[in-house]
């Protein structure tokens, strides 16, 4: 998901920008909520669930999307989160990445969705941060979007320390634009105990063979080689190699880099879907407007040398609370 800001009528806020906008520095430390239980030291396996929740918005057809809806209401939100978070109590995973969680966004009626989905899943330890901060966005037109606030949120059944938001370069476009669009990051933290590294990220859609998500793989290889043992999960906006773009039709632009992007972590990591199954049906991720079948492969999870994937897979049984359905994965530490 993009937001996209507006290309007419500048005079009407932008000499405001300096209220509205979030300036993120490259690196920053993030808070890490609770302390969560002493690690056993037979822990060898873990489970990891990653998901883009589309806000608990649910299957709506949004504007940035080609429909009308910009906004939704309390009401729904408090039902999807309740369902989403129903889904990640039932699987009692570890470690659980979350992206597009508004936390305060007029569009979602102000509301703490990551509060919703603690009441319902009480992880004992999380972190969250932002990567679409906007104090009043004018766009569009005839229903601003007002202040967003959107987040990546990481929870933990474990001990999590050293949580930090790396920043991610932003898309090729005017400095305005920048101003105002998502700023995209990793969100990193060590599991205490364990010689293992989190991430949590979600790169830029519509960058139409710009550039910007090499450059933004570029940043996350770079975070995995600093790491000897790591799981990086989210939604990478991008088609694994052996894809076709042209099977989606119009919607190909989107994909439109000469080599898939995500081809520098791919066979270089480990894929928690295997390479000769990424672009298979029952492994895709991404939801279209108004459609129940997933139709492309987004979402990834990769591990380091030191982490084994046991079992991986999508759920596909979720129904239509976001555009994209949930990985799971199941994972030994060790050789």
């Amino acid at each position: 998901m993009r937001e996209e800001p507006p290309r007419r009528g500048l005079s009407r806020g932008l000499g405001l920008s300096a209220l509205w906008v979030d300036r993120p520095a490259p690196v920053e430390a993030v808070p890490v909520v609770g302390s969560g239980p002493a690690i056993p030291t037979s822990q060898r396996r873990l489970k990891v669930l990653s998901w883009n929740l589309q806000f608990c918005a649910g299957r709506h057809t949004f504007f940035y999307e080609g429909g009308d809806r910009v906004s939704v209401s309390a009401a729904d939100v408090r039902t999807i989160a309740e369902q989403i978070g129903r889904v990640i109590a039932d699987e009692q995973a570890d470690l659980v990445l979350l992206q597009e969680v508004d936390r305060g966004s007029r569009r979602t009626a102000g509301l703490d969705e990551l509060g919703l989905l603690l009441d319902r899943a009480p992880y004992p330890v999380w972190l969250s941060t932002r990567y679409h901060r906007c104090r009043y966005l004018p766009y569009p037109w005839r229903e601003p979007l007002g202040r967003v606030e959107m987040h990546l949120c990481t929870l933990s059944r474990l001990p999590l320390i050293e949580g930090r938001r790396i920043a991610l370069p932003p898309m090729a476009e005017p400095l305005w634009r920048q101003q105002l669009n998502l700023r995209r990051a990793i969100l990193s933290a060590r599991v205490r105990g364990l010689d293992l590294a989190v991430g949590n990220t979600h790169l830029s859609a519509f960058a139409n063979g710009d550039g910007t998500l090499a450059r933004q793989i570029a940043v996350a290889d770079a975070w995995c080689q600093a790491e000897r043992s790591f799981v990086l999960g989210g939604d990478f906006n991008c088609l694994p190699p052996g894809d076709s773009p042209a099977r989606l039709g119009a919607g190909a632009v989107e994909y439109s880099d000469p080599v898939p992007p995500i081809s520098a972590l791919i066979p270089k990591y480990v894929s928690a879907i295997s390479p000769d199954r990424l672009a298979r049906p029952e492994s895709r991720t991404y939801l279209p407007p108004g459609q129940l079948v997933a139709d492309r492969t987004l979402d990834y999870v990769f591990v380091g040398p030191s982490v084994t994937v046991e079992r991986s897979w999508v759920r596909d049984d979720v129904g239509a609370l976001s555009d994209h359905l949930p990985l799971i994965v199941e994972l030994r530490l060790g050789d």
